[in-house]
């Protein structure tokens, strides 16, 4: 396993002079979607500076207004030169209760920790794919409700879901009109029939269609 390790190079861990009692305010992305402006809202998600030459954005969707839920997420595009052509392919960790941030960093994001840094992964997903990483159900990881509505049932859980993939496809336009595919693993196997049988349901009379593969 040691001989497995030097084989990439660590990448530096990034420090911030921010105060250990301030850590700012959530970036709430969908007031600026509603008003259109998606170039803004992508410009104030990209994530700065990147973490060894890897792109990604993110920020947080409200799902339900009435309940203040927001659902986190964090976008890898693909590394490579036609990543506006390729699959945006969703991924949803299990539990039920466990963040998505652990598929990210020890399963299948472009990066991995270590006890002596971060290091880049070899096979990551978004080397050929679009990479979209969500905490949920609302309450896990980073996602967070201000009034404890925290969803009782697949249904809730897919709708919520869906509004943020909508939002996703807003703040995205490039991604509307190419595949979609959601994954997953163990209480996964929950959430993907229910985002996917959300999505069949809301698409024929939505605004923006999710081209689910």
């Amino acid at each position: 396993f040691s001989g497995a390790q030097s084989l990439f190079k660590p990448i530096k861990v990034l420090t911030l002079p921010i105060p250990n009692d301030y850590l700012g305010k959530p970036l709430i992305l969908t007031p600026l979607l509603e008003k259109g402006k998606y170039k803004k809202a992508q410009h104030l998600s990209r994530v700065k500076p990147d973490i060894g030459n890897i792109t990604s954005y993110s920020g947080f969707f409200t799902v339900n207004k009435e309940c203040d839920s927001n659902l986190f997420f964090w976008f890898f595009p693909a590394q490579n030169d036609n990543w506006k052509e390729a699959p945006l392919l969703l991924w949803l960790q299990g539990g039920p209760g466990s963040t998505s941030m652990y598929g990210l960093f020890e399963e299948l994001g472009p990066f991995e920790s270590y006890p002596e840094g971060l290091k880049k992964r070899q096979y990551s997903w978004n080397v050929e794919n679009n990479l979209l990483i969500i905490d949920q159900p609302v309450g896990v990881g980073y996602s967070f409700t201000g009034k404890s509505c925290y969803p009782q049932n697949e249904t809730a859980v897919g709708e919520d879901l869906y509004q943020a993939v909508v939002q996703f496809h807003e703040l995205f336009p490039v991604f509307q009109k190419g595949k979609f595919f959601i994954s997953g693993e163990s209480y996964a196997g929950h959430y993907i029939p229910a985002l996917g049988h959300t999505i069949h349901i809301h698409n024929p009379s939505a605004k923006v269609k999710i081209n689910l593969a």
